[in-house]
């Protein structure tokens, strides 16, 4: 114990108050390290893989990663990352210095700009800062205080314009995903729970009190009760499952620190009512090593009838009632577990979950090879693309030691279970001849599955789909050998713009899903590939029709088309159009556009030249005419259909 608590006061003086210099040194020397930055982004990606996009801009390859990210790894056992979501200016702080130094760059640009110099507000770009765009900004950062970290001259600007703008969020939040004791090993810092193993050589204890220094039950005997030593697990096993939320997370650690500093508590209790007093303590127990924990019970039954968590197995399986406190959880038999789609469905119907002490990484469930081969991440056997020397190694690791890490099922309310965790593995194992792999479980509110290819999706024919952003990432990501939705999309983007030598922005598959944001496809043919596209970016005034795509068929062409002139007669949607497609536009479908300058600028955001009625004398009816440079020559465009906030017209 002596041990223990010098231990415990190393970790309270080092780990819980604020970085020192040698943490910023240690964390730095980390990120600078190719190897350790490398390692930290990959862990860091598998624990938050929806800001993706924020953690690679922010990592260079060893290049002194994350400057401005730090504290947050650092501290990465206290800390979750969200977003991107829309702020307004009023959910972040700019510090006093950076407000400062960004007013007087905007008013020496305001200056220059009447005096006729050349103004120059950003580094790189002559646009005026009171005229952006800032749906097109890239989000800017807020830690935990509401204080950006990254992003000041955007969230400047917000503030002076009263703009929303898109953010990651840090959140001070614990963290228990199983990546952080790597990242803390890897940083220099060292989990307390490092201190705690070390020391479990000499046995850790309860420490119970001297009955008369107990706050209640001092007259157990008295009242029929009597003392029992069990697990944590069994006591907890016995009782109503505890919500471990923040509140319940908070209380467990200040027990552990209260043990830990060799202070005592009272005795865990289970009532002859069923009810109990210790929960807490009893996950405090646990979590801390303590093998044994003393238990007053009262009256003849031991356990808490009122609850049933008793093993169930596949044959038996019943999804337990809703209990007084809105749970429904249960135990498996691990022997014969229920089937994945019973899980599953007890976990939509009755939000019922399986005990976390009785399936977990550490103490797994084995499910037949061949049973979990439907639920597969990837459908139709295709895998995540991978160096094929890391899956050789992997695969030889295997066949000589079996899968020692847990494949990870996930379960959502919305009715998708998966592998999320273990593809590879459980291809390798099916590849092996391997008939069982350990699995256990994560209960969510929703999971989907990353599509890899349009037939993925299982449309009907003729039926338009709306295309996840993040499935057409991901495939751009996870390009192969093997043509996947990436590739499909882009060739129908390529074969629209063919003839003008393809589009501006759009490359290759790489450069999807890029700036744009709805992304629409169909399928009309016996092919099972899609055939047309239509895509938009979000503005201020609704949605803007960008990028069209098609397979050259007259099928697909009209097929778009239709769709085109059906989404610009809908409020908050418009497109700029010019030569054919407007012409198309006009004769055959008679779409609504904008009449005046001023509505057309403002939906734009750019200067043009008014026309009004068409230069060389078509469509008398339409009367929204303008020019503007475009690639260093003068365009004749007019805007269509009903962007948000203007008056349109329908001839």
């Amino acid at each position: 114990m002596k041990l223990l608590l010098e231990n415990w006061r190393k970790f309270l003086n080092e780990e819980i108050h604020s970085m020192k210099t040698s943490d910023w040194e240690s964390v730095g020397n980390a990120l600078r390290d190719p190897k350790k930055a490398n390692e930290i982004h990959q862990l860091l990606i598998g624990m938050f893989p929806k800001q993706k996009r924020l953690l690679d801009y922010h990592y260079n390859e060893g290049r002194d990663s994350y400057p401005e990210l730090k504290r947050f790894i650092h501290g990465i056992d206290k800390y979750i990352l969200e977003g991107p979501s829309l702020v307004s200016p009023n959910d972040y702080k700019i510090s006093g210095e950076a407000v400062k130094e960004r007013e007087r760059k905007y008013q020496q640009y305001i200056k220059d700009k009447a005096a006729g110099k050349d103004a120059l507000y950003f580094r790189n770009n002559p646009a005026d800062p009171r005229e952006v765009d800032f749906s097109k900004f890239p989000p800017i950062t807020i830690d935990e205080n509401g204080e950006v970290t990254d992003g000041n001259h955007r969230a400047f600007l917000a503030q002076k314009a009263n703009a929303d703008l898109k953010a990651y969020k840090i959140i001070a939040q614990p963290n228990s995903h199983k990546n952080v004791a790597k990242i803390l090993q890897l940083v220099g810092r060292v989990d307390w729970r490092k201190f705690i193993n070390e020391s479990q050589e000499e046995g850790l204890q309860y420490p119970m009190a001297d009955r008369n220094e107990w706050y209640g039950d001092a007259d157990y005997k008295a009242r029929g009760g009597r003392i029992v030593m069990m697990t944590p697990d069994e006591y907890l096993k016995r009782v109503r499952p505890l919500d471990i939320d923040e509140g319940s997370r908070d209380n467990i650690d200040d027990l552990k620190n209260h043990i830990l500093s060799g202070r005592t508590l009272d005795p865990l209790v289970i009532y002859e009512d069923g009810k109990e007093d210790g929960r807490h303590r009893a996950h405090a127990a646990k979590e801390l090593g303590i093998k044994q924990v003393p238990v007053i019970l009262f009256g003849d039954q031991n356990l808490n009838e009122s609850f049933t968590y008793d093993d169930v197995g596949r044959d038996n399986f019943v999804c337990p009632e809703i209990d007084p406190y809105g749970k429904a959880y249960y135990t498996i038999n691990k022997n014969n577990p229920p089937s994945i789609e019973q899980l599953l469905k007890c976990w939509v119907e009755n939000r019922g979950t399986i005990m976390e002490s009785n399936v977990d990484s550490s103490d797994p469930v084995y499910y037949p090879t061949e049973e979990l081969a439907p639920y597969r991440e990837y459908v139709k056997d295709r895998l995540r693309r991978i160096k094929t020397g890391k899956y050789e190694e992997l695969r030889a690791d295997i066949k000589e030691n079996g899968i020692r890490e847990p494949l990870l099922i996930q379960f959502g309310s919305n009715g998708v279970a998966k592998i999320g965790e273990g593809n590879h593995r459980h291809q390798i194992a099916q590849e092996l001849g391997l008939e069982q792999v350990p699995v256990y479980f994560l209960f969510q509110r929703e999971v989907n599955l990353n599509e890899n290819k349009w037939a993925d999706y299982d449309t009907p024919k003729g039926q338009w789909l709306d295309i996840p952003i993040e499935d057409i990432a991901s495939a751009a990501r996870d390009r192969g050998g093997e043509i996947n939705l990436a590739d499909e999309l882009y060739n129908l983007i390529n074969n629209a713009y063919k003839k003008i030598g393809g589009h501006s922005n759009i490359r290759s598959a790489s450069d999807l899903p890029g700036k744009y944001d709805d992304w629409i496809a169909i399928d009309i043919d016996a092919d099972p590939e899609p055939d047309a596209l239509r895509v938009s970016s979000n503005k201020r005034a609704g949605k803007k029709m960008t990028v069209a795509g098609h397979d050259g068929s007259r099928a697909a062409i009209s097929a778009y088309l239709d769709k085109t002139a059906e989404l610009l007669k809908v409020d908050g949607y418009y497109s700029e159009m010019s030569k054919s497609p407007a012409h198309i536009m006009i004769t055959r479908y008679r779409v609504p556009f904008v009449d005046n300058q001023e509505d057309a600028q403002a939906t734009l955001g750019k200067e043009i030249n008014w026309l009004g009625s068409h230069p060389e004398g078509k469509y008398p009816d339409y009367t929204g005419w303008y020019s503007r440079k475009i690639g260093g020559s003068e365009e004749v465009k007019i805007l269509l259909g009903r962007p948000s906030g203007v008056k349109a017209v329908t001839p």
